[in-house]
């Protein structure tokens, strides 16, 4: 099996040829953790385009808390996406059998993607509700 070079800034070679053997259902996680990472990122590019043009005082510092709170989202989803793949090698590690190993990995994982999820929903509803009110 060859190599994989990983295009993520926060993984090494190492941790990308561990997941490009993951189970189906981990590959699905992943996708849509990092599917929820390029929608912050896209949200906090038009947030940045909004502020372009002229707002009230008030306004501004709505802004401001609102793209405090996309950086802070941002910074959680990679944090944990990092635990993930820890989570992962460490249970590699781990004397277990083959099936107690899958569950704990999809138990622990799943576990981590629920909580990627609720932060990111949390963010895109904030970001709905300041549009509204521009």
């Amino acid at each position: 099996m060859g190599v994989v070079h990983s295009a993520h800034p926060i993984m090494s070679h190492m941790q990308a040829n561990f997941i490009a053997r993951p189970t189906i259902l981990n590959c699905l996680w992943l996708r849509e953790i990092s599917v929820s990472l390029r929608t912050l990122g896209m949200q906090k590019w038009l947030l940045r385009n909004d502020q372009e043009q002229k707002k009230s005082p008030r306004t501004q510092v709505k802004d401001m808390n609102l793209r405090r709170n996309h950086r802070k989202a941002i910074l959680q989803l990679k944090n944990h996406y990092k635990m993930m793949l820890q989570l992962k090698s460490n249970c590699k590690i781990a004397l277990l059998s083959q099936n107690q190993l899958k569950a704990l990995q999809q138990c622990r994982v799943q576990q981590k993607v629920k909580e990627l999820l609720r932060v990111s929903q949390r963010v895109m509803l904030s970001t709905r509700i300041h549009q509204k009110e521009v």
